[in-house]
């Protein structure tokens, strides 16, 4: 099954960008801000540690605090999902890297569009486009480069200056045809963590992944199935419940065409080391 983790994990690291009020109606200075506000938030973390949850799924992710161009990068050092170790990818690492000199450009095609409401709370609202021309891929790894975001859209909380929402519109080539996708994350729960502002709940809901859908994966969920309705009913079960958010998330693809994720933090450590003391 397709899971655009690129996506994601993007989203979350620019919802991390947030901090001092900012009042200013320019979607340069609103950038701009939300960098320094990072960096002045992050300025006395080392390293932190991510516990959470997806589908079902806990996973534990380690970040290194290294000083890139003079900005603080907080790089993926290791990933624990499921009970099993995960490589870091370190073709993720440097698109994280890459935000920072990339932000001139992103600024240069951003524009600020006013003001909205998002459950009550006011939001500057800043467009992003031709995000194709720099290669801006946020967080994307080697497998999951078919999908291309050409256009985003940061909804900005204008008290707090927390990232509400992100909409991001795109392409996703399947068997070298193309077909747009929209992927929007919603942000809420944010809490302070040794001066870190980091939101718990955060849920990301695609559009358009009907056409896109990889046939031979389609047909391998067929036969997935099929076996799975062959099986003695106590094995099926037990399959079934350890897989129950994964197949969910497959029927609603099916079905119509889109999917909804719903990622759950359940704890952030802030300066405590490498999980285990690795």
């Amino acid at each position: 099954m397709y899971m655009p983790r690129n996506l994601l994990s993007g989203a979350l690291g620019l919802a991390v960008f947030v901090g001092a009020d900012l009042h200013a109606q320019s979607a340069a200075d609103i950038i701009n801000g939300m960098v320094s506000a990072y960096e002045q938030q992050t300025r006395n973390v080392e390293n932190y540690t991510i516990v959470q949850e997806t589908m079902g799924i806990e996973t534990v992710s380690y970040f290194e605090k290294e000083m890139v161009s003079g900005h603080p990068v907080f790089r993926l050092r290791h990933v624990n999902a499921g009970g099993m170790a995960v490589s870091a990818n370190e073709a993720e690492q440097e698109r994280w890297d890459a935000f920072y000199s990339m932000a001139p450009e992103l600024i240069e095609r951003a524009t600020y569009e006013g003001r909205d409401a998002i459950g009550g709370n006011a939001v500057h609202v800043i467009t992003v486009r031709d995000l194709q021309e720099i290669g801006f891929t946020p967080g994307a790894t080697r497998d999951e480069q078919d999908f291309e975001p050409t256009r985003a859209k940061l909804f900005i909380d204008a008290g707090e200056s927390l990232m509400r929402r992100m909409v991001f519109e795109g392409v996703m080539t399947v068997d070298g045809e193309t077909h747009d996708v929209t992927s929007t994350v919603e942000f809420e729960d944010y809490r302070e963590v040794e001066g870190m502002l980091h939101p718990f709940l955060m849920t990301m809901t695609m559009e358009g992944l009907g056409e896109a859908m990889d046939p031979e994966a389609q047909k391998q969920y067929e036969e997935m199935k099929k076996e799975l309705e062959a099986t003695p009913e106590e094995q099926r079960k037990m399959v079934e419940g350890m897989m129950r958010g994964q197949l969910a998330q497959f029927e609603q693809m099916m079905s119509s065409g889109s999917m909804a994720v719903e990622v759950r933090v359940k704890e952030v450590r802030v300066n405590s080391g490498p999980p285990g003391g690795r």
